[in-house]
């Protein structure tokens, strides 16, 4: 790795984390204290894309699949509007559902379509020890 990439990488590593941060803390002033654990749970959920749709390629025993839904008065929806890395994470989340043709994505859609969640409304995904998964959704 050239000493341009380290570099590259370790700009995006701090600003992610500033972000975070700074996303994180504005949630936490702003809600109350029982939904402050639901939107550090959803960000940290959003922030760990990659490693999350990584297991859910290679998941081979689904455990239960539940739906944590994010009420839009935590103001989630304009944080990961404001983000770009947040909101290019949901996109490639919802992307990913749309396009995936493993096990794990076809149960996780068919349980969004019993329960009449569109894909367009997940914002994460969280795999579980034991193969449970939640999937986060604003209402």
């Amino acid at each position: 790795m050239g000493a341009s990439s380290r570099i590259r990488s370790q700009v995006v590593a701090v600003a992610m984390a500033a972000t975070v941060f700074t996303v994180g803390w504005a949630g936490v002033a702003q809600a109350q204290p029982n939904q402050v654990a639901g939107a550090a749970g959803l960000v940290a959920a959003v922030v760990q894309v990659d490693r999350t749709l990584n297991d859910l390629q290679v998941l081979s025993d689904i455990g239960e699949i539940n739906i944590v839904r994010v009420e839009d008065s935590l103001n989630n929806l304009q944080v990961l509007n404001r983000s770009p890395i947040l909101s290019d994470n949901v996109v490639t989340v919802q992307d990913f559902l749309n396009n995936c043709t493993v096990l794990s994505c076809f149960a996780i859609t068919d349980f969004l379509n019993d329960n009449n969640v569109v894909v367009s409304d997940v914002v994460a995904i969280h795999v579980l020890s034991g193969g449970d998964i939640d999937v986060f959704v604003l209402e």
